[in-house]
């Protein structure tokens, strides 16, 4: 089978690049030929999938506007991947490419949504009138679960994700301010890059102020963009992952952090927090979390290790690449009316 797939290039290592270096490589032990738009601009990916659609027997679309691509006819059946709603974040800007992408999706037998939580039903729903193929994403659980865990003498909360609002490192900061003379050595982490478009520069500011005025400035650590290796070592060193995010993104952070054994604090808003919630705490009260965790350190590591066996059988990269897989060939099948 030809398979394009159409992807918006990101500067950041995060969770969609490894979504995206999985996919091609399983699209490819799946047996597909393979073709890649992989861009930023979208006049030049349009371009490149108008050249390449009498080629494809499928079109898989990575995030927003992706889907814009395929404009204003596109023969063959597309599989839009999205962990999120863009009608509900995008701003006057991208008003042109929303309004394509709904013409797109909206009514369009061809479309087909593989989506990783089901709070997105309700949403897919609700401006697309369908919802398709709900699909976790995976982790590279061989990887992350295969190491030794340390000890330090301080009690070390772990903050992972982009400098930005969605990704809560101010409500983080706040938790562990009042935990201050609750928990002894207490040690905060923040790992993840700034983020140079839309709010992040002002919220960059804010955090990098708020850290410089905290009575905690001299226990926490920012450590900015971090290599694979070293963000497994930082599971494996720290007492509890506090994931305090908005809705949308950071997917695979908690589920990375479970396969090490550590336990995990997430947000209610996190839109995958029915997965967590058998092996972590879903909270928003970070501070009362982070105490029980404290003192029942042994309890919850326990559980986290019932998440890192679930998780091997559940949401390895190898199960969502094969999931996948069977999606597009079932798509492409029902097109072609077998």
């Amino acid at each position: 089978m030809n398979v394009l797939v159409v992807w918006k290039d990101s500067i950041y290592e995060g969770g969609a690049t490894e979504l995206k270096k999985v996919l091609y490589c399983g699209l490819r032990l799946g047996g597909h030929n393979l073709k890649v738009v992989d861009s930023s601009n979208v006049l030049e990916a349009w371009l490149r999938v108008r050249n390449n659609l009498n080629w494809a027997d499928v079109v898989v679309c990575g995030e927003f506007p992706a889907t814009a691509t395929t404009w204003p006819s596109c023969s063959k059946p597309i599989v839009w991947i999205t962990e999120s709603v863009p009608d509900l974040f995008c701003g006057l800007k991208d008003a042109p490419l929303l309004s394509i992408h709904r013409k797109v999706v909206k009514g369009n037998n061809r479309v087909h949504i593989v989506y990783p939580n089901r709070y997105l039903e309700m949403e897919l729903d609700r401006f697309y009138g369908k919802f398709n193929y709900f699909l976790p994403f995976g982790v590279d659980w061989e990887y992350f679960s295969n190491g030794c865990r340390t000890k330090g003498k301080d009690f070390t909360i772990l903050h992972v994700g982009y400098v930005g609002r969605l990704k809560g490192q101010l409500e983080a900061l706040k938790a562990c301010e009042e935990l201050l003379g609750q928990i002894e050595n207490l040690h905060l982490v923040f790992v993840g890059p700034k983020l140079c478009v839309g709010s992040g520069k002002t919220y960059w500011t804010r955090f990098k102020e708020a850290v410089q005025t905290s009575y905690l400035r001299s226990r926490i650590n920012i450590l900015g963009d971090v290599s694979k290796s070293r963000m497994k070592g930082l599971y494996y060193s720290s007492d509890v992952l506090l994931h305090s995010v908005g809705p949308y993104g950071g997917q695979l952070t908690p589920f990375e952090a479970l396969s090490t054994g550590l336990p995990v604090v997430t947000s209610t808003r996190f839109l995958s927090e029915e997965l967590v919630r058998p092996f972590g705490l879903v909270t928003d009260n970070y501070v009362e979390a982070l105490k029980t965790i404290r003192d029942n350190w042994p309890i919850y590591h326990e559980m986290a290790l019932e998440g890192k066996e679930w998780i091997r059988d559940n949401l390895s990269w190898k199960n969502y690449t094969d999931k996948f897989n069977r999606i597009i060939e079932e798509v492409v099948n029902e097109d072609r009316g077998f």
